[in-house]
């Protein structure tokens, strides 16, 4: 009797080591937007309690369809083991964004002793497919003394007339949507600044897109230098969740590339010989989106500090951000 008793106790004692013997499976990314037709790579931590010999199984899956599969054996005498997996889907169609399941587990023999599933969204290659009639409409004029927000969208097929010195940006013959590229300096153009925020104020779309340093008046407090009549009727200010509001699909905590952060360019508010300026900070409280609204002219300005264009080949967000920016300005008409 005594001796069955202890065999029990053993056994008892066997299970709820085991049963102890945590095993948890870590992401090391943090971005869910990948690129259709290309290789894609994703690691992960698996951790336990003990050393664990076993097999790191992985699936991609959509609407009960695999795509993918794999597995792999894990370190026999570590507690702690990074494991990265490969897999390239097929490239998808224009403006087809595919929602993708990755489920991984940790294998013991024939037991499941850990499983995880992650969504991730699949992008085609160009953000724009079939709009090139809304692309037209838009009647861009691009100031990008720096040309990289130009050569990028020579890549994408964007549309634009480049004007190249910031004085030509007065001429009130102007039209359309103004963009001012990625890394402009409104220290070295002090008249850019003045610039923007009369023609929003006069009824035009204007983006800014992320400036290298340098500050602008905050429309609708004193010393905006904007005329009379020219009174904001929206001044927003807004972190990483404008991202997802624009597109709820799109990574607005981390992209590839940039050790899980969202890059940017931050405003922040702050008073200078009684005026009140957005200036390009590098301190955490200040803001990465303005957004003005003059109600008369139905202009807007929007101060989009994501750097879209640096990590423009990085993955989907940057280029998705950038037309549904847009697209919030200028919406496309039905058909398209």
């Amino acid at each position: 009797m005594r001796q069955s008793l202890l065999i029990i106790l053993v056994s008892c004692f066997s299970l709820s080591a085991n049963a102890a013997n945590q095993v948890t499976i870590r992401p090391l990314e943090g971005h869910t937007n990948e690129f259709g037709g290309r290789e894609i790579t994703r690691g992960f931590r698996v951790a336990s309690d003990k050393p664990l010999a076993g097999r790191f199984v992985w699936s991609l899956s959509t609407q009960e369809r695999t795509l993918a599969r794999g597995e792999q054996e894990l370190g026999v005498a570590e507690t702690t083991d990074e494991v990265i997996i490969k897999f390239r889907p097929n490239s998808l169609r224009d403006e087809v964004i595919l929602p993708v399941t990755l489920a991984v587990a940790v294998v013991v023999e024939q037991d499941e002793v850990s499983r995880k599933e992650f969504q991730l969204w699949l992008f085609p290659d160009d953000p724009l497919g079939s709009r090139g009639e809304w692309l037209r409409s838009l009647d861009i004029t691009l100031f990008d003394p720096v040309e990289n927000t130009s050569k990028e969208f020579d890549n994408a097929k964007i549309p634009y007339r480049l004007i190249r010195n910031a004085a030509a940006l007065n001429d009130a013959e102007q039209s359309g949507m103004l963009i001012i590229g990625e890394g402009v300096s409104l220290r070295q153009h002090r008249s850019l600044a003045e610039t923007v925020l009369q023609a929003a104020a006069s009824g035009r779309q204007v983006v800014l897109l992320a400036p290298a340093d340098g500050s602008l008046p905050v429309p609708g407090t004193a010393g905006d230098g904007l005329p009379e009549g020219g009174v904001p009727s929206e001044l927003r200010f807004a972190r990483q969740h404008i991202i997802a509001e624009l597109d709820k699909r799109l990574d607005a905590l981390a992209w590839p590339g940039t050790n899980n952060t969202v890059p940017s360019s931050r405003f922040l508010i702050e008073s200078h010989h009684n005026r009140v300026e957005a200036t390009v900070s590098d301190e955490l409280r200040a803001w990465p989106w303005l957004e003005v609204r003059f109600p008369e002219s139905n202009g807007v300005l929007v101060m989009c500090g994501f750097r879209v264009i640096e990590h423009w080949n990085s993955g989907p967000t940057p280029r998705f951000l950038l037309v549904r920016l847009l697209e919030s300005l200028v919406p496309p008409a039905n058909d398209e």
